[in-house]
């Protein structure tokens, strides 16, 4: 069973976004609002969105995230989703967050943001990088590695890379057939003294 969660956990496709009746309300509520940098918790409600709520400390809903990249055509996300491929592979992918509200399944989202807009701003250039290089989604979760990246992975290193641990330097621990796996949840960046809580859908 562990072993069944552990492999379900990460495949970060466990999210999708608000349903038609409400995705009105997802894009007044984000309107005016978003910034360079923020980063947005999503709630799934499939299978792997419940794994990850079992296995994460707290039973956390919101099970992916992102980092918001702003241009003249509107407000973006930049998301490591193994459903988003190109050549065959699943890699860090950008996409308008208005479509990804729009898909269905997903239940809650929340809106965190960093004090430092500096900060914020070069992180979300690091992660639009990983777009234009085609960083592949890590498969193995190798937090040592940057030539991979799931999705919270991207979203830390990110920061890291603008000069801010919002980790805490702290890990989760998963245990697999070969042992532990060291990794990161989203909880474990959400809880970050270094981010400030925006707003909360619904």
């Amino acid at each position: 069973m562990i072993f069944l969660l552990t492999s379900l956990i990460f495949s970060c496709s466990f999210f999708v976004g608000c349903n038609n009746a409400s995705s009105l309300s997802c894009d007044s509520l984000l309107l005016g609002t978003v910034k360079q940098g923020d980063i947005i918790f999503l709630e799934g409600r499939t299978l792997r969105g419940t794994a990850v709520r079992v296995l994460e400390p707290g039973g956390n809903p919101l099970s992916h995230l992102g980092i918001i990249v702003l241009s003249e055509k509107g407000c973006d996300i930049v998301h490591a989703d193994p459903t988003h491929q190109r050549d065959g592979k699943a890699k860090v992918t950008r996409e308008p967050l208005s479509s990804l509200l729009r898909r269905q399944k997903i239940g809650r989202y929340s809106l965190y943001r960093p004090s430092d807009t500096h900060r914020a701003s070069r992180a979300a250039q690091w992660a639009q990088y990983q777009v234009n290089t085609h960083t592949p989604f890590d498969n193995a979760f190798d937090l040592e590695s940057d030539t991979a990246l799931y999705c919270t992975e991207l979203v830390w290193k990110a920061y890291l890379n603008a000069g801010v641990d919002i980790s805490g330097g702290k890990r989760d621990t998963i245990p697999t057939p070969l042992g532990t796996l060291q990794v990161l949840f989203p909880i474990r960046i959400m809880k970050s003294t270094k981010l400030k809580h925006i707003l909360s859908y619904p």
